[in-house]
């Protein structure tokens, strides 16, 4: 991936959405497809949960994002559905394209905010061993 897609926030290097993108255009990408899996709501604390597919020339990668206050700054709490949408797609892409640190998209605003909840962020940082989301993972 291109570095000038690559930035450091408290000491952590991060990759950019807009890199992991570019790179899969570079890699062959043929679609990205998303879909909504759980809408926020009072009963489920406010968790916006969307699936995402992405598939390349190398074969077919999913994963899923999820967002809620908890996970996010106050100014992206009216956009939990597409702010998850963000974190999935961004989350297959790094597969897709072999990147193992985390997109800072995927921690729904600057590291340096604090969570609409008053509380640390709870977005997990992404492991670079392969995790299994209960998606079918495939590649050629």
């Amino acid at each position: 991936m291109d570095k000038r897609f690559i930035v450091t926030r408290q000491g952590k290097e991060f990759a950019l959405y807009a890199g992991l993108l570019d790179e899969a255009h570079r890699q062959g990408l043929k679609r990205i497809s998303t879909t909504l899996i759980q809408v926020p709501s009072d009963e489920n604390g406010h968790t916006a949960i969307v699936a995402a597919e992405v598939e390349t020339e190398r074969g077919t990668f999913a994963d899923i994002g999820d967002a809620s206050p908890a996970s996010t700054t106050r100014v992206m709490v009216p956009h939990l559905i597409r702010l998850a949408s963000t974190r999935s797609k961004a989350r297959a892409l790094r597969d897709a394209v072999n990147v193992g640190v985390a997109a800072l998209e995927e921690l729904g605003g600057d590291v340096d905010e604090a969570p609409a909840n008053g509380r640390e962020h709870t977005a997990p940082m992404r492991q670079t061993a392969p995790v299994s989301t209960g998606y079918p993972r495939r590649s050629v």
